[in-house]
């Protein structure tokens, strides 16, 4: 077992600060894009390699198979080498391959980072055992798991990240659009198309039943003078100084909005208020546990 190359991996910038917000979320956002963009073209511009980004490895299909999502192996993550050594890369594990120990992950993440050919590693959906082993043999930057005010379950991690000193990457932070209020039980999406069209978020009951979450952050966003969408992102940034969120759009007007939620500041009291009431709701979300 390699010696874990802790002096190499940097430390990840999370602040509370709108600006430090800023300064390193574009590093985070559009992962999946990314790792399909490598996936296509080896030739990497040098220019943009001197920045970090992420690249995953997962691809999941309209009928919800996972392409290519146990990459877990040693040698699978190895052979990641045919990229050749990239700047600035951050290299994420998803999913968990049940078949191979995180000892051994990891094992291989320590040679890769001594070797240069990436900076650190993360997670993605892991729990509390797994983390905790890999990262006792390579340090773990990051975790990426499914957060927003309707999918809570891994706030229990919490403790562990910040006995650890890992920051959360939070995917799905508006529960895939839902929590941008911008849809109602009458709105209809493509079925062979859109994955909105099987969530239970946007089923008739999903709706029902988040009624009044839905009225609390349109209630909150006109005294914020923002948007649901700012104070469901808000929420987060405010509430950990570790959290990363990152949502995905395709339209840079809604990604500059995402942005700006880090000026749309929730006090702890706010903050404590909204756990409460979230606390009290039984909500439909895909994913859910």
């Amino acid at each position: 077992m390699r010696e874990p190359p802790s002096a190499n991996i940097p430390a990840m910038p999370c602040t509370g600060s709108g600006t430090g917000r800023r300064q390193y979320e574009p590093a985070c956002r559009f992962p999946q894009r990314a790792g399909k963009a490598l996936q296509r073209k080896k030739k990497v511009n040098e220019k943009a390699m001197e920045k970090p980004f992420v690249v995953c490895h997962m691809f999941v299909s309209m009928d919800g198979k996972i392409d290519g999502a146990f990459m877990s192996h040693p040698a699978a993550a190895a052979a990641r080498d045919e990229y050749g050594k990239l700047r600035g890369f951050y290299y994420y594990q998803r999913r968990i391959d049940p078949q191979v120990p995180p000892e051994q992950v990891a094992d291989t993440m320590a040679a890769l980072i001594t070797e240069g050919k990436i900076r650190a590693w993360g997670i993605s959906e892991t729990d509390e055992s797994y983390l905790r082993r890999a990262h006792a043999v390579c340090p773990v930057a990051a975790v990426q798991n499914r957060y927003s005010m309707m999918a809570r379950w891994h706030e229990k991690l919490f403790p562990v990240l910040e006995e650890l000193g890992i920051a959360y990457v939070a995917f799905s932070p508006m529960a895939n659009g839902f929590l941008s209020g911008k849809y109602d039980a009458g709105s209809n999406f493509e079925p062979e198309a859109d994955f909105r069209s099987r969530m239970p978020q946007y089923t008739p009951e999903g709706f029902a039943r988040a009624k009044e979450l839905l009225a609390m952050l349109h209630e909150l966003a006109a005294a914020k003078n923002a948007t649901p969408a700012q104070i469901s992102l808000s929420w987060m940034l405010c509430k950990k100084p570790y959290i990363i969120p990152i949502p995905g759009s395709r339209k840079p007007g809604r990604l500059q909005k995402n942005f700006e939620a880090a000026h749309t500041l929730l006090t702890p009291e706010e903050t404590a208020e909204i756990d409460h009431k979230l606390d009290a709701m039984q909500l439909l979300v895909f994913g859910g546990h």
